[in-house]
């Protein structure tokens, strides 16, 4: 199946991983492969996370308070939002219509 992401959720994995690199050098490199395995999971099982607004569906890392909202299709799985778990819930909900 393939995979996108939307322009803001790739800003928010890069500034993620440059934040965690510059706090503890390698923590950087911990927090991308945790994004990769949650890539993998909702890849392989896109309909398995709990559904939050309308279609959107949102996987957690393990390691790191991040979740990563997605909306998958027949066709795709769209990355809308690498988001903090601090920061307001549906702050991305904007991104679903463009």
């Amino acid at each position: 199946m393939r995979f996108r992401a939307h322009p803001e959720a790739e800003q928010e994995l890069a500034a993620a991983l440059l934040h965690y690199e510059n706090a503890v050098p390698g923590l950087g490199a911990d927090f991308l492969g945790e994004f990769e395995h949650g890539i993998a999971q909702i890849r392989e099982h896109p309909m398995s996370c709990p559904v939050i607004l309308k279609s959107a569906r949102k996987y957690l890392l393990r390691r790191f308070p991040y979740a990563l909202i997605y909306i998958p299709s027949q066709d795709e799985i769209v990355l809308y939002a690498a988001m903090h778990t601090s920061r307001k819930p549906f702050y991305w909900k904007d991104r679903l219509t463009n």
